[in-house]
C-alpha cells in the first residue's frame, strides 16, 4: 500500500531519532506496548546495553510477521495480547492501515476519523475479540526500574497505564 509506505518511511525516521537520544540513558529493558511489526524495536536493537526486550502486538497477523523476524533473538520476549486496565476478552477495531487499529471506540462524528477512512478507503470498521492483559500481571516479579516504555496504541494509552498500579 502506497500510503502506509510513505507513512513507514517517516516513522523510521522517528524511531531512529528517539533511538538515537535513549543512548545517553541509563536502562537495560525496553518496553514497547503497540509493537507493530517491529519498527520501532529494530531502532532499539542497535542499542547494545539494552539486555531484554517485552513487546506486545495483538494483532495476529502482524504478530506473526514480527515472531518470523524476532522468535530466535533471546533478548526478545514476545506477547501476542494487549495491554489494558483488566484482564478480559476485547474488541480490537481493525484498519486497512494496521498501524493504525485500535482498542479505543470510535468516535463516528471524528473529523479525524472521517478523513483517515476517506485516505485508506476503509468502509466497514471489522473487530475481532483479543486477549488484554495487565501491565501489573505480565511485570508482576521483573524489577523495571531501569527500564524504557514506549506505548503507542492509537488512543489506548491511558487505559494501558491503569493496568500498572503497582510500584515497581
Amino acid at each position: 500500500m502506497i500510503i502506509e509506505n510513505f507513512f513507514n518511511f517517516f516513522s523510521k525516521y522517528h524511531h531512529d531519532s528517539i533511538s538515537n537520544y535513549s543512548r545517553n540513558l541509563n536502562f537495560e529493558i525496553m518496553i514497547d506496548v503497540g509493537a507493530h511489526k517491529g519498527e520501532f524495536l529494530s531502532s532499539f536493537l542497535q542499542i547494545k546495553k539494552i539486555k531484554k526486550f517485552y513487546c506486545f502486538e495483538p494483532q495476529i497477523k502482524i504478530f506473526k510477521k514480527l515472531s518470523g523476524l524476532y522468535k530466535k533473538n533471546k533478548k526478545i520476549l514476545l506477547f501476542n495480547n494487549a495491554l489494558g486496565e483488566k484482564f478480559i476478552k476485547k474488541k480490537l477495531f481493525l484498519s486497512n492501515f494496521s498501524s493504525t487499529s485500535t482498542m479505543s471506540s470510535y468516535n463516528r462524528k471524528s473529523k479525524y476519523l472521517k478523513f483517515k477512512n476517506f485516505i485508506l478507503k476503509n468502509k466497514n470498521q471489522k473487530s475481532i475479540l483479543v486477549k488484554q492483559r495487565t501491565f501489573d500481571q505480565v511485570f508482576k516479579n521483573i524489577n523495571l526500574k531501569k527500564s524504557f516504555l514506549k506505548i503507542d496504541v492509537e488512543g489506548y494509552e491511558l487505559n494501558v497505564l491503569k493496568g500498572s498500579k503497582k510500584k515497581n
